[in-house]
């Protein structure tokens, strides 16, 4: 009987024992096999990619509208044009570039799942109150504009519950017209009297093109207003390699104070106007014609034409 109680505790001791260094191998295989999966870096909020001052977001910010694609891809190493490229860094943030004609033409920024109320809301305190406009579909616009970096971002609604920011380049109305004497503000040098060449390379960042069907005039693009929706362009005319003339198209957005602006300084600049039906001539030099608009600047351009002009 003693025995059996014995050998009955020696079996139940070796099994105690083979259990205890199952468990045992069995947490070691387990401990040998698990590897700790890293901690993925935690993105910043899309907000933070913005500065208090008006700029494109964090990603993209040593791009400019007008800067050549060569410079763009040196200052942005892993730019890509034409897609919404996610920010690595910032929640939810995308950016898009266009290049056209070899320069950056177009750039945006998306803020997904935030909708445009509560994006506009942190932008105001970093930007500033938005210029509300209404276009001539009658939709509301909000517009942030900065006439001292010359940008402007235009608040939509993407759909999804999210925002995008248009960036375009802007102006205040002395700035577009100058106070020159002789030369209007977006004139780098004169317009009139430069060959082809150089109109090309002076005024390369305005993104020059000859028109298609009329290869002697050339379109160089102008920011628009701080008072517009709509930016402003001038054809300029060429006759035997040189600039002749031009034709301003700019929009002043209805703005009665803007609209004075520009008759005021067609006068200071080329002298008293006489009104004849729809048009206004100065007497210049150069001679100067303009179709000034006096009820529906809000959609229309006021549209003057410097010099020789004509095809």
């Amino acid at each position: 009987m003693r025995i059996t109680i014995l050998a009955v505790a020696v079996i139940a001791l070796a099994a105690c024992g083979k259990k205890s260094n199952e468990k045992s191998e069995n947490k070691s295989d387990k401990t040998s096999v698990e590897t700790k999966t890293p901690d993925k870096p935690t993105k910043k909020p899309a907000e933070d990619a913005f500065t208090n001052t008006l700029a494109f977001p964090a990603p993209i910010a040593k791009l400019a509208i007008g800067m050549t694609e060569a410079d763009a891809k040196a200052a942005v190493p892993d730019l890509q044009p034409e897609k919404f490229v996610e920010a690595p860094d910032y929640e939810g943030l995308e950016t898009f570039v266009r290049i056209t004609d070899g320069r950056v033409a177009q750039v945006s920024a998306a803020i997904k799942k935030q909708p445009c109320d509560a994006v506009q809301a942190w932008l105001t305190k970093k930007w500033g109150a938005p210029l509300e406009l209404t276009n001539s579909s009658g939709k509301k616009l909000a517009h942030y504009d900065s006439a001292t970096a010359g940008l402007r971002a235009m608040v939509e609604e993407r759909g999804g519950g999210s925002c995008q920011l248009n960036y375009a380049r802007v102006a205040t109305t002395e700035q577009l017209l100058g106070t020159d004497p002789k030369l209007f503000g977006f004139e780098k040098t004169a317009l009139i009297g430069m060959t082809q060449e150089d109109l090309m390379k002076t005024y390369a960042d305005a993104m020059p093109k000859p028109r298609a069907d009329d290869p002697n005039s050339i379109t160089i693009s102008l920011p628009a207003l701080t008072t517009s929706e709509y930016a402003n362009h001038a054809d300029v005319r060429l006759k035997d390699g040189k600039v002749t003339g031009y034709t301003l198209s700019i929009v002043s957005g209805g703005d009665a104070a803007t609209d004075a602006a520009i008759a005021a300084r067609l006068e200071a600049m080329f002298g008293k106007g006489k009104k004849a039906s729809l048009y206004t001539d100065y007497p210049g030099p150069p001679k100067v014609k303009a179709e000034l608009r006096e009820k529906d600047s809000a959609s229309f351009p006021h549209t003057i034409w410097v010099g020789d002009y004509k095809k």
